[in-house]
């Protein structure tokens, strides 16, 4: 199985992605602080707010409107 960073590779060259490749592609995020160590209900929460974000798009519309990704 490959690594992320191979499959990200592969993605852009073979053009299954059309964006600009950048510095942040490269860049390795920084490990999150123990901090952020989330309860079960903050998780829930943080889950339900990216959903519905991720959703916004196409709340309320006719599933025959959706524009589906290829």
């Amino acid at each position: 199985m490959p690594t992320n960073r191979e499959t990200l590779n592969w993605l852009f060259d073979t053009g299954k992605i059309k964006l600009r490749r950048g510095a942040i592609f490269d860049t390795a995020p920084a490990p999150l602080p123990d901090a952020l160590d989330f309860d079960r209900a903050e998780a829930m929460m943080l889950g339900l707010a990216i959903s519905d974000a991720l959703g916004n798009t196409t709340e309320g519309q006719p599933t025959r409107t959706w524009r589906r990704s290829r």
